[in-house]
């Protein structure tokens, strides 16, 4: 990478920190004058399938409630991405940006650890204009290397992901696959 990329890049990333203080400051601002945010609800649905003939183990289930709930590791993934609690115009964005985490968290699972993940993160599509990423390919990537970094134990795959405004609450809901072998 030459430096007049790496400068370009550094600024391009530098462009969006500014922004993501500037639309906190505005949520902070917005939270109805209380220091505190509003509650909010962040859940997930897990539905693990067992072949025919045999049942999970309650060793198995016990592990797979160790990996916790789904929605909490799909915000832990886009956290340097999103605010939370989202302002009101912000939930569109932040299902945005959920449900390109479980896709990329899809992608990463299906891959596995060999080369195909450049082919499976190609495929992945995005509403980018409420992402504000100037460059998608690259942010695939680092979604890509965090879940990898933060979550490499976890071979769940995400079914769904909700995310909706409940009077002045958001609410998140994610659901998983697990397959038992």
């Amino acid at each position: 990478m030459s430096a007049n990329t790496s400068r370009e890049r550094q600024l391009r990333l530098e462009r969006k920190r500014r922004r993501r203080a500037e639309r906190k400051t505005r949520q902070q601002v917005q939270c109805d004058g209380r220091e505190s945010p509003v509650q909010e609800f962040v859940w997930s649905q897990q539905v693990v399938v067992a072949p025919e003939g045999r049942e999970a183990s309650p060793r198995a289930m016990a592990a797979f409630d160790a990996l916790g709930r789904m929605s909490d590791a799909l915000m832990k993934l886009a956290e340097p991405y999103i605010y939370w609690p989202p302002a009101p115009g912000e939930i569109p964005a932040l299902r945005a940006w959920l449900e390109l985490g479980a896709r990329v968290w899809n992608a990463v699972v299906r891959a596995g650890p060999g080369d195909n993940l450049d082919a499976a993160l190609e495929v992945i599509q995005a509403d980018w204009e409420l992402l504000e990423e100037e460059e998608p390919v690259a942010l695939k990537r680092e979604l890509a290397e965090r879940k990898r970094r933060l979550f490499s134990h976890d071979f769940r795959l995400v079914s769904h992901v909700r995310v909706w405004e409940e009077g002045k609450m958001a609410m998140v809901e994610a659901g998983t696959l697990t397959y038992v072998r």
